[in-house]
């Protein structure tokens, strides 16, 4: 992951959305005369001409990379969202426990592997990037 610094000069064409339980935000915005089309970053953050973001980046100079982002003026971190992940991790483990015969009921446990493997393939890389944005946050 690659951390870029901007100051926003010009903020235009925004939309807040929701998709599969995740909520992004699309814009465009100008920079040092440059115009950048199509950013999405997760979450509903308050984005305006004038702030100054330092934004981690999944492939370098790419804005349509973008993974999360601090805010520099406010110090608000703006990252992807792991709850309902954790949620469907534990819903699904208390589902299965309370209605599997008992601890050794194999087949009520193998049906949990695919949900924790999905819910962990989800929290793992959103964590990382969340710590990386903490650490951004502190320098």
């Amino acid at each position: 992951m690659f951390p870029a610094t901007v100051t926003m000069d010009r903020v235009f064409t925004m939309a807040r959305n929701n998709h599969k339980g995740d909520r992004y935000t699309e814009f465009g915005f100008e920079a040092a005369g440059r115009k950048y089309y199509a950013v999405e970053v997760p979450g509903w953050p308050q984005i305006e001409a004038g702030m100054t973001v330092t934004a981690l980046l999944e492939r370098q100079d790419d804005w349509g990379s973008v993974c999360g982002w601090v805010n520099r003026q406010t110090g608000e971190i703006t990252a992807p969202a792991t709850g309902q992940w954790f949620f469907m991790l534990a819903g699904s483990t208390l589902m299965v426990v309370a209605t599997a015969a008992s601890w050794r009921d194999a087949e009520a446990l193998l049906l949990l592997i695919p949900v924790w493997l999905i819910c962990l393939l989800h929290i793992v890389p959103r964590r990382k990037i969340r710590r990386a944005l903490d650490t951004l946050s502190k320098e």
